[in-house]
């Protein structure tokens, strides 16, 4: 750093000019993730069907098929792991985010593991913004 410019930051940074560093937040891709399976885990279908990207398979079927897909699951719950992938794709953020779900189906309990895919376009809305997070895929295997 050029020896004028500390002086200079210094002075902002005294006079409050500048934000001060606060608590370290969750990444935005992974509460989307926790809010998709929390619609889920609540029944809510058509909430967690927003969370799709309009350009996704599962969101050309529809909300009633969606809907019809998750009823035989009486208990969705979902804890997300690290770690978190971010990248840029274009003018698209991309991230992937891994989790581990417990699900019961038919009454049996069952647990996977993979991850959730997002993205956020455009790249420029993408901080901070959950709402321009969208779900592109989920795979899960036994685990």
């Amino acid at each position: 750093m050029p020896r004028r410019l500390l002086p200079a930051l210094l002075m902002l940074l005294t006079a409050g000019c500048l934000p001060a560093p606060g608590p370290a937040t969750v990444p935005v891709p992974v509460t989307t993730v926790g809010r998709y399976y929390e619609a889920l885990g609540a029944g809510r279908y058509e909430a967690a069907f927003a969370f799709w990207a309009a350009d996704t398979a599962m969101h050309r079927d529809g909300p009633e098929r969606f809907a019809q897909a998750m009823q035989p699951y009486q208990a969705v719950a979902a804890r997300t792991l690290s770690p978190i992938r971010i990248g840029a794709s274009g003018m698209d953020l991309l991230a992937r985010v891994p989790v581990e779900v417990a699900l019961t189906r038919r009454g049996e309990a069952l647990q996977r593991r993979g991850e959730v895919t997002l993205r956020c376009s455009p790249l420029p809305d993408c901080q901070g913004r959950e709402s321009v997070w969208k779900l592109t895929g989920i795979t899960l295997s036994p685990g």
